[in-house]
């Protein structure tokens, strides 16, 4: 049973209260009592049977003027046989921990004879569980499992060794500084940006692995290795050190030369610069040239009035620059200040090529002699070319067998030919076919170069040397008027040899580098 107690008060007269429907009181005043009470108050108490479970009650209140006021009371009724159900919430909880160290024991600090407790305990909370059981034996296992667990720490996670990752990352930020240096295209400057916010965000990572360090340092250093530094020329020294050879040479002779205490000063600071400067790793060609030039000046000085009686008088020129097209450039500014005319051509073959500008030299000079040369081999074409140039005549070149259509059309426009170059690269039959024919000849290029000097240059003490085996060079200087004869890199052939010898040479002009034709050959030349 339960006892409800409800209290009611009204400003009216009337006033009905209710429980579950059924009124329990009423109260019904004159206006007199309610003036001296203002107001009415009633109310009820009353004990009613409760069931097992949820008990609603519903009480109500009316006034006269129809005026309803209503309240629910909920009461619960405990059954009294029921028993209060158990808390399994931290014996569950203990339960995880356990089996998270059971099943990865690698992890903590636990010992055989822990893992062994700890099965136990979790197959007796289990039990507990499974079986209902009250609630001092819930928590009398809890607490052994609490216990347990107190006594087994988890390792202290070993912080990966981020060093080699930072370095490569720093190298990485290095070579962005200084990318102008590198071969680095847009893709692998944004891949290196990349790697590096990467690598930024695994150093602040707490939990990193070493697997996850390793294995971006490794990214790094595989992207840094594919790029590549560009390559700096390195100046070449070898003017210069020739330069430094021939001023150490006039110090050895000073006494010949009769040189001063200033003269031989300046040599030896010149030289002493040059071994400075070619033991400089960065120095430009600007500095070599600069210096070679000053030593070659100050040799040239001191031997202007000082020529030892048995010294040979050939004065030597080397023309070149560092590749075939600044030789070609290096000509150009001191043979040429200016041309006339220039042909451009681009046709279908050499042959044609050849036929085109021969049209054009006969449209300007009206000559009626050409020169025949072979297309196939291009040493001969070239070192008739001064010839060619100093006598008006356009250069038209044939196979071994024979004249193309193109050029044959030019040569009915001729009287007289030179052939250069012997059977073996302009056969007699296709001689026979050219008007009034003259033919130079040699046992090979180099003697070929040496007929064409007798030929037509003669008298000339001026000869320009060019390299037999490659064409640029020679091709850069066939419209220079000069002779040209022809050697190899590091020797002299016997023809060219034999027209030194007979020629007796003032000057010698030595076109391309020392890869093309070396200082020994030259001195070799002149000696």
């Amino acid at each position: 049973m339960a006892t409800i107690k409800a209290k009611g008060h009204e400003n009216m007269t009337y006033f009905e209260m209710y429980l579950n429907e059924s009124m329990l009181t009423r109260i019904d005043k004159t206006w007199d009592n309610f003036e001296l009470e203002e107001g009415i108050s009633g109310g009820f108490e009353i004990e009613v049977p409760l069931e097992i479970g949820e008990n609603k009650f519903q009480i109500k209140a009316y006034d006269d003027a129809g005026n309803e006021a209503i309240e629910e009371v909920v009461i619960n009724r405990k059954d009294p046989n029921a028993v209060d159900p158990v808390d399994t919430k931290d014996l569950l909880d203990n339960i995880l921990k356990a089996k998270s160290i059971v099943e990865v024991p690698e992890k903590y600090v636990v010992t055989d004879e822990q893992i062994a407790e700890l099965n136990k305990l979790i197959e007796e909370a289990k039990t507990v569980i499974n079986e209902q059981q009250p609630q001092e034996k819930v928590d009398e296992i809890n607490n052994k499992l609490t216990e347990a667990l107190a006594n087994i720490k988890e390792k202290e996670i070993e912080k990966a060794n981020k060093a080699q990752l930072i370095g490569q990352k720093e190298d990485a930020e290095e070579l962005l500084k200084k990318k102008d240096k590198y071969v680095l295209d847009e893709q692998q400057e944004k891949a290196l940006q990349d790697l590096i916010k990467k690598a930024e965000d695994l150093v602040k990572k707490e939990d990193a692995t070493q697997e996850e360090v390793d294995k971006l340092a490794k990214e790094i250093k595989d992207a840094l290795a594919n790029i590549k530094e560009k390559e700096v020329e390195k100046a070449d020294t070898k003017e210069l050190q020739n330069q430094k050879e021939d001023a150490k040479e006039l110090l050895n002779k000073k006494d010949e030369y009769k040189l001063n205490e200033q003269q031989e000063k300046a040599l030896q600071d010149l030289i002493k610069k040059a071994e400075e400067l070619a033991k400089k790793e960065d120095a430009t060609q600007e500095e070599v040239d600069k210096l070679a030039k000053e030593i070659k000046d100050e040799i040239a000085k001191i031997k202007e009035n000082t020529t030892t009686p048995d010294e040979k008088e050939i004065k030597t020129e080397r023309v070149a620059g560092r590749s075939r097209i600044e030789t070609a450039v290096e000509v150009s500014k001191k043979y040429y200040e200016s041309a006339d005319t220039v042909i451009v051509a681009n046709y279908a073959n050499r042959y044609e090529t050849s036929a085109k500008i021969a049209q054009e030299i006969i449209k300007l000079t009206g000559t009626k002699k050409a020169v025949v040369a072979s297309g196939e081999n291009f040493a001969d074409a070239l070192t008739v070319a001064p010839l060619a140039n100093k006598n008006n005549m356009p250069i038209l070149l044939v196979q071994k067998n024979k004249i193309p259509e193109e050029v044959k059309e030019v040569l009915k426009q001729m009287e007289e030919v030179l052939v250069v170059g012997g059977e073996l690269t302009i056969t007699k039959e296709v001689e026979s076919q050219l008007p009034n024919p003259t033919r130079i000849a040699g046992a090979n290029r180099y003697d070929t170069a040496k007929k064409i000097y007798e030929y037509g240059f003669k008298d000339r003490k001026e000869v320009n040397i060019a390299n037999g085996t490659t064409a640029a060079d020679s091709l850069v200087i066939g419209s220079i008027d000069c002779p040209i004869l022809l050697a190899e890199a590091n020797e002299i052939p016997e023809a060219t040899k034999q027209a030194f010898e007979e020629a007796k040479f003032e000057k010698v002009n030595v076109f391309g580098g020392e890869n093309s034709i070396s200082e020994s050959v030259v001195k070799e030349l002149i000696k």
